[in-house]
């Protein structure tokens, strides 16, 4: 099979052989792409693997919590974060330097927060403000 990506992100998977004229059209896209063997299917491939140094790899998992509860004001934690990482917010995306965020529960609510980095599984943690948390 044939695995498109994009700075190691896999967005397609082709068949085998790579049709005539393909390779140069991919490249002219700034497409990058390696072959591999695999009995995998390719949504499995698109969803558990990337590409890193040329060679098909699994994609490690965050080591996060699924939800927090804060009271209004509370702040949280979040450090050992991959580098740089990308947390959207409610939908707001920003980028995380340094492996290290801090989050404060201004309002209560509940707030989403959507971790993402290359060779990493996106994870979302879900931070529940509440003025009765303890």
């Amino acid at each position: 099979m044939i695995v498109c990506h994009t700075n190691g992100t896999i967005f397609n998977v082709l068949s085998d052989p790579i049709p005539e004229g393909m390779a140069e059209h991919l490249s002219q896209q700034g497409i990058s792409f390696i072959e591999v063997e695999s009995t995998e299917s390719a949504q499995h491939v698109c969803a558990h693997y990337h590409v890193f140094e040329g060679c098909l790899n699994p994609l490690q998992e965050m080591d996060l919590p699924a939800a927090i509860t804060l009271q209004p004001g509370g702040t949280t934690v979040f450090d050992g974060l991959p580098d740089p990482c990308t947390v959207a917010i409610d939908d707001e995306a920003q980028t995380v330097s340094g492996g290290h965020l801090e989050f404060e529960a201004a309002d209560a609510g509940t707030y989403l927060l959507v971790f993402t980095a290359s060779g990493y599984r996106p994870r979302t943690v879900e931070v529940t403000v509440d003025e009765a948390a303890a």
